[in-house]
């Protein structure tokens, strides 16, 4: 590739200087330029150039010749009158010559020729012009075009062949791509130009991931903290508001490369320093996708009429509700992997019945709500600690969701926006007050009850037909969660996911059987929460910084201008987790936690905040300096597609 650079600016800088000779050629009045110019066309088609000057003839060569014919004349006749004495000699032509000078005193064949050429330029120089000056001013136009001449000059010949000639046998890489032989430090899967997802697909993911379910476990959770209802809807809303200034910021940096946030993180902490937050998001995605699986077996315990217990053991310790765990993880990766496009249409699928299924409940728990019990009062502690809970949804799916493609009408383009609008703020909203009335009248004893004012419901059909919705939204969740956890493999340049998901898989439903406790899980997931957060601190950070695209190859390359490390990010990144972990809350499972003389549940919001300080104190140099190369390889690039060769 830098070959080709090289070799496209000499080709363009020899072609500019020959057109500034060739605009010297043609405003010169003297008859050498227009010969040279003609001879350019006589190169273009093939045929001998003419000479610059006419050759001269030789005066001295022929002064000599005719002398010694003379002699040979003169000696003749000497001859012819010693033999006929009688008759009367013949007279020399240059008999009378005595006082010119010999001609071995003539002057040299470089004076003769000299003033041989100026006597004949002052004939046809027009007036006024001095024919030495002219001369001067000739020769200084050839030695400038003697010093600019290179030996590639662009001529357009009859027959167009490319410029670059590259012969080899490997398969032909289009959109610089990275073949599987490359000497390249980090694996790079070929591009594929697959359409955006769109707005329908990122209004799916979102209804399926904060859209009715979070908000029933966030109201279960506020209920049973004995929250005002003004707090909560308060904290609530102002939670929702903040996780979608997180998805636009996400959205900016996926409107900047085609590559997933874990990827462009690489401009952040360099292309291997990125391994660092690269682990920890692998590993929450991985306790997030047990979590959710564990959490939704148990709570689905008893609701359906089978006849087995999800308590029964099938053998060697599994039981009924592990073995519905392991296969919905299975299932989970099977689909995320082999049929990443489908996973579109189900996720649009469900949820649409699952906001069906909301609007069922709705009506069916109506008689459920009481109004009298309402407390409108508001308290900005527990407000404040509802916001940073919902703020934890956010952390978890930053840069998860589809793009959100632009339209070519404004109007059609903020309906699109207004439609996840609607899917982030407004259906989380209504179910999450819905829920509240509910939960205020009859509260459940334990988290894994939520679907038991379904029991309460003088339609039993309808009550299973909702069931069968969610269940089936839930396996639409933990599929979404599978992709997600495949996509962070991209952090360590693994990018071929169907070799690996195998492993992943099998790893995954390993440790659900050694670690099934929901508790244990939950721990993990508030421990891997920190440096989660202190990541998406650095994105949201460099999204607000970064005004320019990302340049691609050196995403995906090592030697790119990205580097391999950033060692000021990664210092940040592990200054800001040790202090996340100082201040954070201990648990049963790290009862270190909390070293620190201070704890605060807002340990990963302290993380998000001091991360965002760190790239806004050290980055925007780094920031700039990388948008600067970027314009300027964007230049070059430009320029070399005018080439054919190359564009070919």
């Amino acid at each position: 590739m830098a070959i080709v650079e090289e070799q496209a600016n000499l080709r363009e800088h020899d072609n500019k200087l020959f057109g500034e000779w060739v605009g010297r050629m043609q405003a010169s009045t003297a008859p050498e330029a227009k010969i040279a110019l003609e001879n350019i066309e006589r190169a273009k088609q093939g045929l001998e150039p003419l000479p610059l000057t006419q050759p001269l003839p030789d005066v001295a060569a022929a002064l000599n010749a005719a002398y010694a014919v003379e002699e040979q004349i003169a000696d003749e006749s000497e001859a012819a009158a010693a033999a006929e004495q009688d008759e009367e000699p013949l007279t020399s032509i240059f008999a009378n010559v005595e006082a010119v000078e010999p001609v071995e005193d003539l002057p040299g064949p470089t004076d003769l020729v000299v003033e041989t050429v100026v006597e004949e330029v002052v004939e046809l120089e027009p007036d006024g012009v001095s024919s030495t000056n002219l001369q001067d001013d000739f020769d200084q136009l050839l030695a400038d075009a003697a010093n600019e001449a290179t030996t590639s000059i662009a001529v357009n010949v009859p027959t167009i062949d490319s410029a670059v000639t590259f012969e080899s046998d490997e398969p032909e890489i289009s959109n610089f791509e990275v073949s599987a032989d490359e000497d390249a430090l980090v694996a790079e899967e070929k591009q594929r130009n697959v359409a955006k997802s769109g707005w329908w697909a990122n209004a799916a993911h979102w209804t399926l991931t904060s859209g009715v379910f979070v908000p029933v476990v966030a109201s279960f959770l506020v209920t049973s903290a004995g929250f005002s209802f003004g707090s909560a809807v308060l904290g609530f809303v102002a939670g929702l508001l903040l996780n979608l200034g997180l998805l636009i910021s996400a959205h900016f940096t996926a409107q900047r490369t085609a590559e997933p946030n874990v990827v462009a993180s690489r401009a952040t902490f360099g292309v291997f320093g990125a391994f660092l937050p690269g682990i920890f998001s692998l590993a929450f995605a991985i306790v997030l996708i047990n979590l959710v699986s564990v959490g939704s077996t148990n709570s689905f315990d008893g609701v359906f009429e089978t006849g087995f217990n999800f308590g029964d053991e099938l053998f060697a310790g599994i039981t009924v509700s592990t073995a519905i765990q392991i296969g919905l993880v299975v299932v989970a990766f099977i689909f995320a992997g082999f049929a990443r496009r489908a996973v579109r249409w189900i996720n649009v699928s469900a949820a649409s019945l699952l906001i069906g299924a909301f609007v069922a409940v709705a009506v069916l728990t109506r008689d459920q709500l009481s109004f009298d019990s309402v407390d409108m009062s508001v308290e900005l502690s527990s407000a404040a600690l509802v916001a940073g809970s919902m703020m934890i949804l956010g952390f978890a799916s930053y840069g998860k969701a589809p793009k959100v493609t632009p339209s070519g009408s404004a109007s059609r383009t903020i309906l699109r926006w207004l439609a996840v609008v609607v899917a982030t703020v407004l259906i989380p909203l209504a179910a999450f007050m819905h829920f509240v009335l509910v939960f205020k009248v009859a509260s459940p004893s334990s988290g894994f009850e939520l679907l038991a004012p379904l029991g309460l419901t003088d339609l039993p059909m309808l009550a299973s037909a909702v069931l069968w919705v969610v269940a089936l939204a839930i396996v639409a969740l933990v599929i979404n969660l599978g992709h997600s956890v495949l996509e962070q493999l991209r952090a360590f340049g693994i990018n071929q996911i169907r070799g690996w998901f195998a492993i992943i898989a099998s790893l995954t439903a390993t440790s659900l059987w050694v670690l099934p406790d929901w508790a244990t899980w939950l721990q993990l997931a508030q421990l891997l929460l920190i440096p989660v957060a202190t990541g998406v601190g650095f994105g949201v950070a460099e999204s607000l910084i970064r005004r320019g695209k990302y340049h691609e190859a050196s995403l995906l390359r090592s030697y790119g201008f990205y580097g391999q490390f950033n060692l000021f990010a990664i210092l940040g990144f592990a200054v800001t987790v040790a202090f996340g972990l100082a201040i954070a809350e201990p648990t049963t499972l790290a009862p270190w936690l909390g070293f620190a003389d201070w704890t605060t549940p807002f340990a990963p919001l302290a993380s998000f905040a001091l991360a965002s300080i760190w790239v806004a104190a050290t980055g925007i140099p780094r920031i700039l300096m990388q948008q600067r190369e970027v314009a300027e390889i964007e230049l070059r690039k430009a320029s070399l597609t005018e080439f054919s060769g190359f564009s070919e």
